[in-house]
């Protein structure tokens, strides 16, 4: 599949060396402390916040990417929506509606997870690898039994037995 986005934007999701230099500097530090004070909860998840969550257009120069910290005008969010948010993840909005004790995340071409869509799916993943760890084991008997044969004492002599 063909790369469709510009060069520039390549460019900035390239950046992850430069951008931990950013990190380690005092006064994004500050910054940073301050902001998570002033926006205690995850806007996506409702966790507790531990960074801001920057917009693309943050990323331009670090001048830009501290002031928007600075501010506090990018989002708050918790390790785990920071973590997605740069998988091109989000939080599933009916798991944070519902409160559910886990949020799920989904795809932007995704409406809800598949959790919410479909109320027994717990069920169904869950026998779903219980079947499936069943015929691994079966599978690892047979050919465990294949190279060990079982052998028994029949008559003085050892035989195999199936």
């Amino acid at each position: 599949m063909i790369d469709s986005r510009s060069p520039d934007n390549r460019r900035i999701d390239n950046r992850t060396e430069e951008m931990q230099d950013w990190w380690k500097r005092p006064e994004y530090i500050a910054a940073r402390i301050d902001f998570v004070k002033a926006k205690p909860y995850c806007q996506r998840c409702g966790r507790p916040s531990t960074t801001p969550l920057h917009r693309r257009e943050d990323y331009v120069n670090y001048e830009t990417y501290l002031q928007v910290v600075v501010n506090k005008t990018a989002e708050a969010g918790c390790q785990t929506c920071n973590r997605m948010e740069r998988s091109n993840r989000r939080p599933c909005p009916m798991c944070v509606i519902k409160c559910a004790p886990k949020i799920h995340y989904i795809t932007p071409e995704q409406r809800i997870c598949a959790y919410c869509e479909n109320p027994n799916h717990s069920e169904e993943m869950t026998a779903a690898r219980e079947k499936r760890n069943e015929r691994k084991a079966e599978f690892d008997r047979a050919r465990y039994r294949k190279y060990h044969p079982r052998k028994e004492v029949v008559n003085g002599k050892w035989e195999m037995i199936k």
